[in-house]
């Protein structure tokens, strides 16, 4: 007669098995998850930027079809709206600020407050065709590298 119970194979993990499994996966999470984010922010700055461009150009249209020839009377809302094309809307505010003689214009992508991006500087672009990122929100404009 053989016992059965010592020939027995067993099944399953083990614990320390488990716990070996479970820190290779917090340790790619940790190294994982920063990455994403930051590529998730890049793609924010890219399309503001890509929408703060195309206000600008139709800025420009504005300007040469007007009378006057400069961007009086111009308002973003008018000339374009970014809610209907762009879910970036969801975490930049768009603002247009005219000089005074009304000849020049920038044009700023200023981060929301309750937003992903929240403790970031805004993102500008002049009439001239200049722009610059405050990436660390110190009213400093950085030349833009994205």
């Amino acid at each position: 007669m053989t016992t059965r119970g010592n020939n027995r194979s067993h099944s399953g993990f083990t614990l320390i098995e488990l716990m070996i499994g479970l820190v290779i996966i917090s340790i790619l999470a940790a190294v994982a998850y920063p990455a994403y984010t930051d590529h998730v922010k890049r793609g924010y700055h890219s399309e503001a930027l890509g929408v703060i461009t195309a206000i600008s150009a139709a800025l420009e249209v504005y300007a040469a079809a007007s009378s006057q020839g400069n961007y009086s009377g111009a308002s973003i809302a008018a000339l374009y709206d970014p809610a209907d094309k762009h879910a970036v809307t969801d975490v930049y505010d768009f603002e247009l600020n005219p000089a005074s003689p009304a000849a020049s214009y920038s044009i700023q992508a200023v981060p929301k407050t309750a937003g992903p991006l929240a403790n970031e500087g805004p993102i500008i672009i002049y009439w001239d065709g200049r722009k610059g990122w405050d990436s660390d929100n110190d009213g400093t404009y950085e030349v833009i590298d994205f």
